[in-house]
């Protein structure tokens, strides 16, 4: 045997190290796919370049997210403005990134105000139908409406990845 190597069947169970490896792996790739389906979805399409490029997009399929900024519902539908980030491999936007603009989101039921609030984090998957205007105070601009097909509400605790996550606490504790 060779100084600093183990050997390749140690107590009968050879492969096992390889086998737990290749588990792992899986785990690991498992937890990082998005929730959505994202098959024939264009990548690198960012709400800005729709914007730009609008009649090379129309009709594409996309995946985006970010901040929910507005919800509106009427009778037939809600609307939801965006406030869009980069997203990771699982689908949740990076929110310490760079913005990539904004988008609206049309859905065809209600939903509801509360749980879709200003400051929640939400992906979605859909298709780019056209460009609407929208504000920011007194400054209008053009930002892309898409037919959301799939959502992804993230939990709350997402809604705080851009916060500090340093705490301190004191504790007490009295044994009787």
């Amino acid at each position: 045997m060779v100084l600093g190597t183990y050997p390749s069947n140690v107590g009968g169970h050879a492969g096992v190290g390889w086998l737990s490896a290749l588990f792992a792996v899986c785990l690991l790739t498992a937890c990082a796919t998005s929730p959505l389906d994202t098959s024939d979805v264009t990548s690198g399409a960012t709400p800005t370049k729709v914007v730009e490029l609008f009649p090379n997009h129309r009709g594409g399929r996309v995946q985006w997210g970010g901040h929910i900024i507005s919800i509106a519902n009427d009778a037939r539908m809600t609307r939801i403005e965006v406030l869009s980030y980069p997203l990771a491999r699982d689908g949740l936007p990076n929110t310490y990134r760079k913005p990539t603009g904004r988008f609206v989101l049309q859905h065809d039921d209600f939903l509801e105000p509360q749980d879709y609030a200003p400051g929640r984090i939400l992906t979605v998957v859909g298709t780019v139908d056209s460009l609407i205007t929208t504000s920011v105070g007194d400054t209008e601009f053009l930002v892309p409406l898409i037919s959301a097909e799939q959502m992804n509400l993230w939990s709350d605790r997402y809604g705080s990845r851009s916060r500090s996550r340093f705490g301190f606490g004191v504790g007490i504790s009295i044994g009787l």
